[in-house]
C-alpha cells in the first residue's frame, strides 16, 4: 500500500496498529525505488542547471 502511494499513517491505521514504527519496518524502499528517485532527483538538478545557464546574459570581457 505505502509503495503505490498511501501514507504511512493511513497504512499504520487501516493495519489497526498502534505504533507506526511496526509499520515503517513494512515501509521499505528496494533498490529499484531507490535508482528510480535518484534518477528523478538528477533529472530535475539538472533542468534547473540549464535553466540557470540560459538565463544569464553573457558578459563581453574587453
Amino acid at each position: 500500500m505505502y509503495k503505490n502511494g498511501i501514507s504511512i499513517s493511513n497504512v499504520k491505521d487501516f493495519l489497526g496498529l498502534s505504533d507506526i514504527s511496526t509499520t515503517s519496518r513494512y515501509a521499505y524502499a528496494d533498490n529499484e525505488d531507490i535508482k528510480k528517485a535518484l534518477e528523478t532527483v538528477q533529472e530535475k538538478l539538472s533542468h534547473q542547471v540549464l535553466k540557470k545557464r540560459s538565463g544569464k546574459e553573457k558578459k563581453r570581457i574587453y
